[in-house]
């Protein structure tokens, strides 16, 4: 076993014994005979044991890098088993034949003969496999303990072991007392302070900082919690957070936050909401792909929604400094082009130059940024700003974005002005003459298309208000392939709220008057290209369904289903393989018989191209007439409309040599 080179085929064999225990009896056994392989398997076993530290932390990484639904490669099977120790121990307890208890009780001979009786701690690894002297306990009258029998030198390793996780288990215990009995606060202070003794070293400010988050968030939740210690609590928050804009790392679940921006509201003193502010501030300002900081975002334009009067005070700070950053820009170019002919030398050590670095090189000053002073007088002092003096063109459209997204609401007349303004530069940023920076604003963009989400959609929304910001006055002779895509991806969640709502009647009325009114704008469009485009949004043909719908639970009622009918049966002209598609994702056994005159009609056209031979709309096709025969047979044949219809679908399947349809059309008129 020493001398074997391939672990991986001993893997094999272990996952085979475990798998299959009780066929294949002792089948491993020969594994715990090397101390190497027990080596390998133990650190393999803390590989894959999952702490809440170490969950946290993986799930802290993969939001940060934008794939938080990521779940790796490789499923991991669970078994009775943690590894070979377990099963050996297993083995030596459940043996029906005697041969194998030999086996079991030679393999531990043969290892007590190897170790040396001084190494306490391979002694520990062999004496956790030996059951033969286990010591057996009744727990609680329901569970039985078997134990193996330890010396004194390797119980003293478990004794030690214990201690050490004797401080996480004592926070454990009183964080359960403390939301069981609804401690008083003094009893929360306590716990606070004790977990701040805790964290003395790299590793226990992992162990312990979520623990710390949560005693603080149960402090926040109580009224008797007094002014000072509320302050001190939000900075000592502060402290630990404010580490995620300057990279270093944050280990506590990033949605107990909301509990830090709701103090705003709270008494904790001027400088103590103002750090607040800057913090709030910098997390709505930042323009990078983090995922942590954009979760941080959402958390805080949720607040921000909910105090308009807070909001504003952000907005006017974001375009402030949206001016600055535009004068920035400025000064840069003028600089670069009337040094352009001149050359600048750049340390390699400084990696990518960035625009001030090269102002810099080329002996110029760098522009001073008045961005400390706009937060002070807009942010801190709370200054009004007049917004129809603000000159649109000169705000950097990345922060202009980002502030059309900080919780204002187009029911606010002055804000609607202002992001009628906006719209120009939005459609503009997408532009075909805009395609070597389009990159630049991305992030930026989806903030302000959170803005149509939430007011197409929300209860309180402005659908109106919303769809006319989209529609009218818009110069569609800008509109690219990126415009069409942006403005599909605003609608895809009224769509899938709309396929959601089936439980809610008010509610799906709603959307149909959000989407008719987007309809009466979309047929008065006279670009071809952008009206074919756009139509895509009233058969609800999205850019992407990220899973597929006619999975999950929906109905419809007959209003629900003659407006779809009419949508698909209106738009489906150059759209015929995107409404099967679009038919399917909605679920078409809800949408059965209604849907069958419609259907026909895009099949029709569909086969007129050929394009009915499609392999994804063959399948759609088959599945849906196949359902009809078994389930609505009887209802399409009392109903001259439906019965025509679908016979013409499978005529147009027979004309495409599929031979199914035909033993389906036989099937339906004999019976």
């Amino acid at each position: 076993m020493e001398k074997s080179t391939n672990v991986i085929l001993l893997t094999v064999i272990e996952d085979i014994a475990f798998e299959f225990k009780s066929s294949l009896p002792a089948y491993a056994i020969e594994l715990a005979s090397s101390l190497e392989v027990i080596s390998w398997d133990i650190q393999w076993q803390v590989h894959r044991i999952m702490t809440p530290e170490k969950k946290l932390l993986l799930d802290q990484i993969k939001l940060a890098v934008g794939i938080p639904d990521f779940n790796g490669r490789y499923s991991h099977r669970e078994t009775m088993f943690r590894g070979i120790q377990d099963y050996m121990a297993w083995c030596q307890l459940t043996a029906e034949k005697e041969d194998v208890r030999e086996k079991c009780i030679s393999t531990l001979t043969y290892l007590y003969e190897k170790i040396d009786s001084k190494d306490a701690h391979a002694l520990l690894q062999v004496q956790k496999m030996d059951m033969r002297n286990a010591n057996v306990r009744i727990i609680e009258d329901k569970y039985i303990s078997i134990e193996p029998k330890l010396s004194k030198e390797t119980q003293e390793i478990v004794d030690a072991n214990e201690k050490n996780n004797e401080p996480q288990n004592e926070v454990l215990t009183k964080f359960k007392d403390i939301i069981d009995k609804k401690a008083d606060i003094h009893e929360v202070h306590d716990l606070i302070e004790q977990l701040e003794s805790l964290m003395q070293s790299p590793e226990d400010e992992v162990r312990y900082e979520n623990y710390y988050i949560l005693a603080l968030c149960v402090a926040f939740r109580d009224d008797n919690l007094a002014k000072e210690k509320r302050k001190e609590y939000v900075n000592k928050w502060l402290d630990r957070i404010e580490n995620l804009h300057s990279g270093n790392s944050y280990v506590a679940d990033l949605k107990l936050s909301a509990a830090l921006i709701a103090q705003y509201s709270k008494d904790i003193g001027d400088e103590s909401r103002n750090r607040l502010k800057r913090f709030m501030v910098a997390c709505l300002m930042n323009s990078g792909a983090n995922g942590q900081i954009g979760l941080l975002r959402n958390l805080i334009t949720t607040y921000l929604f909910n105090n308009p009067r807070v909001a504003r005070i952000f907005f006017n700070t974001i375009i402030c400094c949206a001016h600055d950053e535009w004068n920035h820009t400025i000064y840069k170019q003028k600089i670069m082009k009337k040094c352009r002919r001149k050359t600048y030398s750049i340390p390699a050590a400084y990696g990518l130059p960035k625009p001030d670095d090269i102002v810099k090189a080329y002996g110029k000053k760098v522009y001073v940024s008045k961005k400390d002073s706009i937060i002070e007088d807009y942010l801190y002092k709370e200054k009004s700003l007049d917004l129809s003096a603000i000159k649109i063109e000169e705000l950097d459209p990345g922060l202009l974005f980002v502030a059309m997204n900080v919780g204002l609401k187009l029911s606010d007349s002055d804000f609607v002005d202002f992001a009628k303004k906006v719209m120009p530069i939005f459609i503009k940023e997408l532009s075909e003459d805009n395609r070597d920076s389009i990159m630049n604003t991305y992030y930026q963009r989806l903030d302000f298309k959170k803005l149509f989400e939430r007011e197409l959609s929300e209860d309180n929304g402005s659908y109106q208000e919303a769809i006319n910001l989209l529609f009218d006055n818009v110069d569609y002779q800008m509109f690219s392939n990126d415009t069409i895509k942006a403005y599909i991806s605003i609608f895809e969640h009224v769509g899938a709220l709309y396929f959601d709502s089936y439980e809610n009647d008010g509610k799906r009325i709603q959307l149909r008057k959000c989407l008719e009114y987007a309809e009466s704008f979309i047929d008065r469009i006279q670009v071809p290209f952008v009206k074919n485009g756009l139509e895509r949004i009233l058969i609800f043909d999205y850019e992407r369904f990220e899973s597929n719908w006619n999975k999950y639970t929906t109905h419809y009622s007959y209003n629900d289903k003659t407006f779809l009918c009419r949508l698909w049966g209106k738009y489906h002209k150059g759209h015929e393989k995107d409404v099967v598609m679009s038919m399917y994702q909605m679920k078409f056994d809800e949408l059965l018989p209604e849907v069958l005159p419609v259907l026909a009609e895009v099949v029709e056209a569909l086969s007129e191209t050929g394009e009915v031979s499609d392999k994804n709309c063959v399948l759609i096709l088959k599945s849906i007439v196949l359902k009809v025969l078994l389930k609505f047979s009887d209802v399409v044949k009392a109903d001259q409309d439906y019965h025509d219809a679908y016979e013409r679908i499978l005529n147009a399947l027979i004309k495409c040599n599929d031979e199914s349809a035909a033993v389906i059309l036989d099937e339906y008129r004999t019976h």
